[in-house]
């Protein structure tokens, strides 16, 4: 097997200069806390029935009393391996990370529950299990680039909503989006709104994804592939 089928995830970001990274390291920052604020929030407040969190030990320790303060139950889903990059079903095996569904009602199947539009759920079911990480089958979706429906950023915490929109101006996305960034503290929503803006290219080969910005650009782990594709 060859080398770049193996390649052990990891994600790094690199910037372009210590200017541009005084500017937007703090800016990424606060976009990623503010989603992984709304993912909690968007159920607590009602704006979707359910949610699944991927969390350490510590934090499914202190995720339990939020939620029971919120009134919502939690399911444990599965335990997994600590890794970084692109999340999907193919969680690594081991006991660091714990999967957990959490909502008021958690009814089978709860994936249903979690509040993603129809076409963004055809689009997954048709598009995932031919490419775990399907940008390129997103960018042909749609002809107009909206901040709210950016998947590309989604490996280092920024985005705007808990699913992979079926394409790059999917109305429905926009509209959860809006109630994503609503739920996040006002300085978060507008750092969010400024990162998934920046003009962006995503490159992946055998394995590798390059997303390039003005002022960083994210090197990470990818769908191994035998031909270079550039969104």
């Amino acid at each position: 097997m060859t080398e770049w089928l193996t390649l052990v995830p990891e994600t790094r970001t690199i910037w372009a200069s210590a200017a541009a990274r005084k500017e937007w390291e703090p800016k990424v920052q606060l976009a990623a806390e503010g989603y992984l604020c709304a993912e909690r929030y968007t159920v607590a407040t009602g704006a979707r029935q359910a949610g699944q969190l991927w969390l350490s030990v510590a934090d499914y320790l202190s995720f339990l009393p939020w939620a029971i303060e919120h009134g919502l139950m939690v399911r444990p889903v599965r335990w997994t391996g600590y890794h970084q990059g692109f999340i999907h079903t193919g969680y690594p095996a081991g006991a660091d990370m714990i999967v957990v569904a959490f909502g008021r009602d958690l009814s089978l199947p709860y994936e249903a529950l979690f509040g993603y539009p129809d076409c963004c759920q055809e689009f997954f079911a048709r598009e995932f299990p031919l490419d775990g990480d399907p940008i390129p089958a997103w960018a042909k979706g749609g002809i107009e680039r909206w901040p709210l429906c950016n998947p590309l950023l989604r490996y280092i915490g920024v985005r705007a909503t808990a699913h992979i929109p079926c394409a790059p101006d999917c109305r429905a996305t926009e509209k959860t989006g809006e109630g994503f960034l609503a739920n996040m503290a006002p300085e978060c929503a507008e750092a969010a709104r400024a990162v998934l803006g920046l003009p962006v290219r995503w490159d992946r080969y055998r394995g590798v994804a390059i997303i390039d910005t003005p002022h960083f650009k994210v090197v990470t782990t990818s769908t191994s592939r035998p031909t270079r594709e550039i969104v």
